[in-house]
């Protein structure tokens, strides 16, 4: 798991960070690429995770078998 993190930290940007009830999430929408992955997550589902973004960054969106779109959010106060 920690070659494919190194390897992906040349491309995008690799947070480690704890994330309730998500193995891993990517933000493409900025310049940079961020991908976060959940720091207490088995290895096993984290190399599942980072294939995905492997494939995603290879061949495109349309390409991930188990990513979901998520619109984006915004805060917006009254």
């Amino acid at each position: 798991m920690r070659a494919l993190v190194a390897g992906l930290e040349g491309a995008i940007d690799v947070v480690v960070t704890p994330m309730p009830d998500v193995v891993a999430r990517l933000y493409s929408g900025g310049r940079v690429k961020v991908l976060y992955l959940d720091r207490d997550s088995p290895p096993e589902d984290l190399r599942w995770a980072l294939r995905e973004v492997l494939r995603v960054l290879a061949l495109g969106p349309a390409a991930a078998i188990a990513a979901v779109p998520v619109p984006r959010l915004r805060l917006v106060r009254n």
